[in-house]
């Protein structure tokens, strides 16, 4: 079909199905063009889950990562749902002074 010849004043009761049909994967395919180009700008967070990711990360035993999380120096990088507690790998290294790419390796 011709998408072209539609003009914006066009009755959506003047379209034939097959160039309402095209019209629809036109939108369709730009939007999720859009949607894809966001998410291929936006950088991947990672998540560390529980004391046990936490001493992973930190390379350290499970007293000091205990400690660390309730000392309140990383609590802007911590979540908590239900009984799950959720770290933001490289914000936790940020706030106590490591280099994220250090972690990463």
């Amino acid at each position: 079909m011709n998408i072209a010849r539609i003009s914006d004043t066009t009755r959506i009761i003047d379209l034939t199905v097959g160039q309402l049909e095209d019209l629809t994967r036109q939108w369709m395919s730009e939007l999720a063009q859009a949607i894809q180009a966001k998410q291929e700008n936006r950088p991947q967070k990672r998540f560390v889950y529980g004391l046990q990711g936490l001493q992973d990360l930190l390379k350290c035993g499970r007293t000091a990562a205990c400690q660390l999380n309730t000392s309140g120096k990383i609590a802007a990088a911590t979540s908590r749902f239900n009984n799950v507690i959720v770290y933001d790998a490289d914000m936790v290294l940020e706030l106590l002074g490591r280099a994220p790419q250090a972690a990463a390796q």
